[in-house]
């Protein structure tokens, strides 16, 4: 079966053949040209000039001296032009997409050849309806009047806006072509419309023999056109159509054929019966397979192609296999899913370029200078997320991963919220360039450029199609890039770096990315509407989902839906009939069709089938068969995660164990609570050490909180206060106070954000320096009111802080198990030594008796009371020659703020009210501790999973144990 260009091909070489080159072809768009220039070579049998070949937008713009103008300077033409006719100036950046939206109205407004004037008035009655608008249709006119009868006097705010505007649209439309005239430019309508207007000039047409191919739907631009070389020039018409859906009226694909048949002048092109291509196609074999995800339609499409390359008895090629992609977002999945012998591909649909990582980057960029901050010194200041935004990007990481990841690294380790640009590792070219200081936004467009050519640089060393892929992104971008710089620089337009963001967004965010390439050589790839007039014996159409083919999605418009229909401007309802041609013609020469959609339901797009896949299944004459895949989902329950103590499982916790001549780790009393709350979750993360990733903690969340308040403490006993061994503090110390604390809640920010220089509070973390600094004075009250006395230790005075071993015995052989602790404060009053934890969450003094510290599953196990019991053992260990009384104190700020000062535990079975003196229960506490680490090394107890499920809601685990 010959294809449509193929037989185009024959046919003009065999009635043309004597003078070709007089022949000028129009077809609507570029790419048929290209496939049809190949079909004429084949049947060319000896040497002839060829004939020229256009695309109907080409061939408009040879018969007109009005040069067509990019897009950005039509935008900023139009607001120029806007503004002279609105009350106030609007700023540029927020015109910019209301001047794109007022552009496509224009443009349509001339290819429709609509009279302006008509369309941009406000009407009040059905008398002034008749008498302007009689050359319209009674259907128009109903469309008109039910828009403006809602105009009765009583407009809302919206209503009355609109109406504003409405007014001057037209002086805006007229005044906006005219300024373009004067210099000589002008946008396709324009253009358009005015060759249209000037036919009546014989002499200044050509006389070349015209030839229109392959058209479906036309503008009236296009169709007084074609009627015109018809009429005057004996030009020829042919139409690409099929009988299916040509003779049937409900058939939708047939729309604006059976509309042009009708026409009195277009009616005489058509043939008196319209071959029947699809029906009569024995060969055509129809699949449709319905696949979960639509990452999973590219997917089955490179393993049907891998069977169609080795299948026996085939003559397949890829140049006669098609891919159409109605949804751009599958390109990527649908290139990396394609055979790898597969051979050449050629991408002839666009891709929006702000979809892709180079995009993004510059993005990134931009948001790094605006969100940039200067010290008293002039030097810059970055936000973390916006320098890791950037170190982390595919191109930058892929740059110098050693260097990014140890940027990523100290910031995340440290905390740093704000990053010095001198703190981040500058070592090459590329970084010096991304952080580089830009006070004007002057300097935006040439740093752009200057970024892009380092990554072209990076790029130009991959061969493969990724890398000639990206390429074509950053030869588009530079080019916008640097007409951005012409357009906004040279019209000098006030512009700021939020300003530019902004505008770069928008006008990047219209464009497509042309891929450039061989487009007859190789498999195509294409988009839904980009099959005109080509033909393939292999077709392959994904996304066949209601909404998606055809597409829901409608442009935007200042021009409401009734209007445009009352004078006859494109409307969505006519998209469908475009969707189901390009869809039918497809199948007019095919022999395989394979149409694939996603059964899951995803934000933008139903599980449905499209509807022409129902009329495929129910239409008679089909032999369409149809398929589901997916894998049947059994639920199975969670099993319970068991680690047996291997001989790998004991070799790393024997890291616990301390000898001499290396370096020893030693278990926490956290670490100790953990394990009495899951064996699982201590087997995690002190024996497997697997950890959550480190990430720059903005936010003050209860663990925060604690930190500072530590911190806040530590500092100011520490700096403010001043102690050694030998110092007693006095209660006058704490006179006056406030200053020191305000300047330790400080720097215990600084400290913990990894701050050089002060921290700067706004917002929330003034709100929690003022409550941190409350507490801290609450806590210095209570020690005013206790002094004097002597700090001996501050967060444990060392790098580990007070140690302790414990020596237990494993297959009869001793073995020692470090153990430390890192404790708040340690003060001394006369014979009275306190051990003090500070607790700003809801932990109390009561203890039910030692050895329900150790018991998992005593329901009130008091882990706080635990852990400052230690610390009071961890004291006597390391200060056994000291006989005074050891008390173990829990500062709780909540108690404190309730009125209660006490931080002495209470032992309920013992009947004491009070603990003065730990020492009598610390051997109770260290047998039941001791037991405690035998099991822990005990290879016959596993580390297994707590039954506690509630336990579970805030473990970083819960996730692997499938309990979250």
């Amino acid at each position: 079966m010959q294809y449509f260009l193929q037989q185009l091909a024959e046919k003009l070489y065999r009635k043309y053949q004597q003078d070709l080159s007089s022949l000028k072809i129009i077809f609507p768009n570029r790419r048929a040209g290209l496939f049809f220039r190949q079909h004429l070579a084949r049947v060319i049998d000896k040497p002839v000039w060829a004939p020229e070949i256009l695309s109907i937008e080409d061939f408009f713009r040879s018969l007109s001296i009005i040069q067509p103008a990019d897009r950005l300077t039509l935008v900023f033409e139009l607001y120029k032009v806007y503004n002279k006719f609105t009350a106030r100036e609007e700023a540029f950046d927020k015109f910019y997409a209301w001047g794109e939206m007022l552009l496509r109205d224009f443009d349509e407004i001339d290819k429709y050849m609509v009279r302006a004037d008509k369309l941009f008035v406000s009407l009040k009655d059905q008398k002034e309806l008749e008498q302007q608008f009689d050359y319209l249709t009674e259907e128009q006119r109903a469309f008109l009047q039910s828009f403006w009868k809602n105009f009765n006097g009583n407009e809302s705010s919206h209503q009355k806006y609109f109406l504003k505007i409405w007014h001057i649209l037209y002086q805006v439309y007229s005044q906006f072509r005219s300024e373009l005239q004067a210099k000589n430019l002008g946008y396709d309508g324009m253009i358009f419309r005015d060759v249209i207007e000037k036919l009546k000039d014989n002499n200044s047409v050509p006389h070349d023999k015209i030839v229109f191919a392959g058209f479906n739907v036309l503008t009236k631009v296009e169709e007084e056109l074609m009627v015109w070389f018809f009429s005057n020039r004996d030009a020829e018409i042919i139409w690409d159509l099929d009988a299916f859906y040509m003779d049937d009226e409900i058939q939708e694909a047939g729309t604006f054929l059976r509309k042009h048949k009708k026409h009195k002048v277009l009616g005489l092109t058509f043939p008196e019966e319209s071959p029947n291509l699809i029906k009569s196609n024995t060969n055509l074999e129809i699949l449709i397979t319905g696949v979960p995800m639509q990452v999973g339609q590219a997917k089955k499409v490179g393993e049907q192609l891998e069977t169609l390359m080795h299948e026996k008895g085939q003559q397949w090629t890829p140049e006669n296999t098609v891919i159409v992609l109605p949804d751009e977002q599958l390109l990527f999945p649908m290139l990396h899913s394609l055979p790898p012998a597969l051979g050449g591909i050629n991408v002839t649909m666009g891709y929006p370029l702000k979809n892709t990582l180079l995009y993004s980057l510059l993005e990134h960029l931009l948001d790094l200078q605006i969100t940039a901050k200067e010290n008293a010194k002039g030097e810059k200041i970055y936000y973390h997320e916006k320098v890791l935004a950037i170190l982390k990007h595919p191109y930058v990481f892929q740059y110098h991963p050693a260097t990014a990841a140890e940027n990523i690294g100290k910031i995340e380790n440290q905390n740093r919220v704000y990053i010095y640009a001198n703190n981040l590792l500058r070592t090459n070219e590329l970084y010096a360039l991304l952080f580089k200081s830009l006070d004007d936004v002057s300097l935006v467009p040439a740093h752009f450029t200057e970024v892009l050519l380092a990554i072209n640089q990076l790029v130009d060393k991959e061969e493969d199609l990724q890398g000639s892929l990206e390429q074509e992104y950053i030869f588009q971008i530079y080019t916008q890039v640097n007409r951005i710089r012409d357009v906004f620089f040279e019209q000098e337009v006030a512009l700021t770096l939020p300003i530019f963001l902004k505008l770069f967004r928008q006008v990047i965010q219209s464009l497509r990315l042309p891929f450039s390439g061989e487009p007859l050589n190789g498999l195509q790839v294409m988009g839904a509407l980009e099959t005109r007039n080509l033909d393939f014996e292999n077709v392959f159409i994904l996304s066949m989902n209601e909404g998606a083919y055809p597409t829901q999605s409608a442009s935007q418009s200042f021009v409401p839906y009734n209007i445009r229909k009352g004078f006859g401007l494109p409307t969505t309802d006519q998209q469908d009939a475009i969707y189901a041609y390009n869809f039918y013609r497809l199948l007019q020469h095919a022999n395989r069709v394979y149409l694939y959609y996603n059964t899951e339901d995803s934000a933008e797009i139903k599980g449905e089938m499209s509807r022409f896949l129902y009329q495929l299944l129910y239409e008679p004459g089909f032999n369409a068969l149809q398929q589901v895949l997916s894998n049947p989902v059994q639920i199975k329950p969670s099993l319970p995660i068991v680690i047996t103590k291997t001989e790998q499982v004991m070799a790393r916790l024997e890291k616990y164990v301390v000898q001499e001549g290396r370096k020893n780790y030693r278990l926490t009393p956290s670490a100790i609570n953990i394990y009495l709350d899951c064996r699982l979750k201590f087997y995690y993360r002190y024996v497997a050490e697997l950890y959550e990733i480190d990430m720059v903690q903005e936010e003050i969340d209860p663990q925060v909180f604690g930190n500072l308040l530590h911190h806040a403490m530590e500092i100011f006993y520490a700096e403010e206060i001043g102690f050694d061994n030998d110092k007693v503090i006095q209660a006058e110390d704490f006179d006056g106070i406030e200053h020191k604390v305000e300047h330790a809640v400080a720097k215990a920010f600084s400290r913990h954000y990894a701050s050089e220089e002060a921290f700067t509070f706004q917002g929330r973390s003034f709100l929690v320096k003022e409550i941190i600094k409350k507490y801290t004075l609450g806590i210095l009250a209570v020690d005013k009111a206790y002094a004097p006395f002597k700090i001996i230790g501050l967060e444990a005075q060392g790098e580990e802080g007070f140690t302790l071993d414990i020596t237990i015995k494993k297959s009869g052989k001793p073995m020692t198990i470090g153990f430390k602790g890192i404790i708040d404060r340690v003060d001394r009053k006369d014979d009275l030594v306190r051990v003090i934890d500070y607790k700003t969450g809801a932990d109390n003094c009561k203890v039910e008796d030692i050895p329900s510290l150790f018991d998992r599953d005593h329901q009130s196990r008091n882990k706080a009371a635990m852990q400052t019991i230690f610390y009071g053992l961890l004291y006597q260990e390391k200060f056994p020659q000291d006989d005074a009384m050891i008390q173990p104190g829990i500062l709780s700020i909540k108690s404190l703020y309730k009125g209660s000062t006490e931080i002495r535990l209470d032992l309920k079975a013992e009947n004491v009210r009070h603990i003065n003196d730990i020492r009598p229960f610390l051997p109770a506490f260290r047998e039941g501790f001791q037991s405690l680490v035998e099991e822990i090394f005990d290879v016959k107890v596993p580390f297994d999973q707590t039954e506690d499920a509630s336990k579970c809601g805030y473990c970083s685990f819960n996730v692997i144990c499938l309990r979250a």
